[in-house]
């Protein structure tokens, strides 16, 4: 037992310097001007070769021979650790970043810790007129009533609502930067996609506004619902299969709930919630 406990000890600190020399290695390679994946995977390849010079035969110690494992063993076992270990870097160094800065401000009936919790409270919010949305966050579900993109306007919402006993919150929402773990992924594309989302809120949100007031009817609201549908079916179009896919999909049939028989205000403002979730918390790959 204490030829292995030796044995381990000496394998740790063999990695140790075996990860040393490869994160020297890709250092330089960023000073000489190579970018951080292509410096992380050229580190892998030389992962082995460091090992084996690392690992010179009078190294090994008495415990290793009377263990019967060969220098040969170790350095293999070495270089497999120090491999897994520099992919790991690799992934790290190549991820990239999307800054999309937006704010949402959402008016919230009440917070839960399961979905099951959240889905029995949706129906009740909706029947007083609110979103009914569950929006998933950190560790909570948020049953939604309204969704603002003004402070001001959402406390004094909210407080309106506490005056007629439903105890609701705001809770802020800030977008700002997004890792992409795919070097291959078309930032661009995803910016975009970023944008329009964020558009097909506010459009939402400006026609749950309308209904209220009576500026629109049965007729314009049902043509919004369609023009953001068609939208995200244009979106669609230009992501068939990427990370983007099935929130559009979602988002689809979001609006073809919305749009049927009589519109209300707040199938708009579901509807805009529900894009809103799309733009905080998709997955970019």
């Amino acid at each position: 037992m204490q030829v292995l406990k030796n044995l381990n000890i000496l394998l740790d600190k063999l990695v140790l310097q075996s990860i040393k020399s490869v994160l020297k290695y890709i250092r330089n390679q960023q000073v000489a001007g190579s970018s951080p994946a292509s410096s992380s995977k050229k580190a892998v390849a030389k992962a082995t070769a460091f090992t084996i010079h690392i690992i010179p035969p009078e190294k090994i110690s008495y415990c290793m021979k009377r263990s019967g494992i060969s220098h040969s063993i170790i350095s293999v076992v070495v270089a497999i650790a120090v491999t897994v270990i520099i992919l790991a870097i690799s992934f790290s160094c190549a991820a990239k970043k999307l800054t999309f800065e937006t704010t949402f401000y959402f008016i919230c009936y009440r917070t839960e810790d399961n979905a099951v919790s959240a889905s029995s409270i949706s129906g009740v919010v909706s029947s007083y007129g609110g979103a009914g949305y569950i929006l998933e966050y950190g560790d909570a579900y948020y049953v939604t009533v309204a969704c603002y993109y003004e402070e001001k306007e959402a406390d004094a919402i909210c407080q309106s609502l506490k005056h007629r006993d439903l105890n609701c919150e705001v809770l802020k929402i800030s977008t700002d930067e997004y890792t992409v773990a795919s070097v291959a992924a078309d930032i661009k594309l995803y910016l975009g996609n970023l944008n329009t989302l964020q558009a097909l809120t506010t459009l939402a949100y400006s026609c749950a506004n309308a209904l209220d007031t009576g500026e629109y009817g049965q007729t314009q609201a049902k043509s919004v619902i369609n023009d953001i549908k068609n939208t995200l079916n244009g979106l669609l179009i230009s992501n068939p299969d990427n990370c983007f896919s099935e929130e559009i999909r979602r988002l689809i049939a979001e609006c073809s709930d919305a749009s049927e028989g009589y519109v209300y205000s707040k199938d708009l403002r579901r509807l805009q919630i529900a894009i809103a979730d799309s733009v905080i918390n998709v997955k970019l790959v």
